[in-house]
């Protein structure tokens, strides 16, 4: 009927939209490199919080996504990839969260490096959890995979740049971003980029 149609188009157009990001994502875990290019840091953002906006509304959870807003942030970058990384964050963010919690994202130009904040109001991170996270296929999660984080800071490390985490159980959790400017942006990967234990667990 009418109604189930349309609702199968709409899922067909979300896996659509997802499915660009996912692959990219994937073939610079695989590879550890990326495909640089001269973008704007919060076309990608802007992307990733639109995606990740229902995951939010589901737990009866805000984002406030102002730091996605903003004048331009040039950057050498992939913007698929960086994409899926900004947006495992803050589905990572999303199931943290309870209802009435709230994530907030932030960015800040430095001078040699920007630098993207992702920090809720979630249950945090058990410190034991904390030492493993960035571990494949490691989950605190039943439905879990573990690959969310060890992807996400994949990405990253392939642009030259770090993320870290800070959180306290029952404080929630920070997530700190920092990627090159786009002068300061290498067409190289971080020599630990192919970290050993990723490329076991592929």
């Amino acid at each position: 009927d009418e109604e189930t149609l349309e609702l199968m188009a709409r899922t067909i157009r979300k896996i659509d939209a997802l499915s660009g990001p996912v692959t990219g994502a994937l073939q610079v875990a695989r590879s550890g490199s990326v495909n640089l290019e001269s973008i704007d840091l919060r076309t990608p953002l802007r992307a990733a919080v639109q995606m990740a906006l229902p995951a939010f509304r589901e737990r009866g959870a805000t984002l406030d996504s102002a730091g996605a807003e903003g004048e331009p942030i040039e950057i050498r970058g992939d913007a698929s990839a960086l994409e899926r990384l900004f947006l495992n964050l803050l589905f990572n963010a999303a199931q943290a969260l309870e209802t009435g919690g709230q994530t907030a994202v932030t960015v800040q130009p430095l001078e040699d490096e920007v630098t993207v904040w992702f920090e809720d109001t979630g249950k945090g991170i058990e410190s034991e959890d904390l030492e493993r996270i960035f571990d494949p296929f490691y989950s605190t999660r039943p439905d879990g995979t573990g690959l969310g984080l060890a992807i996400a800071r994949r990405i990253t490390e392939a642009h030259g740049g770090s993320l870290s985490v800070e959180s306290e159980a029952g404080f929630g959790t920070k997530v700190t971003v920092s990627l090159p400017n786009g002068k300061n942006a290498s067409s190289a990967p971080r020599p630990d980029a192919g970290n050993e234990s990723w490329s076991r667990s592929q």
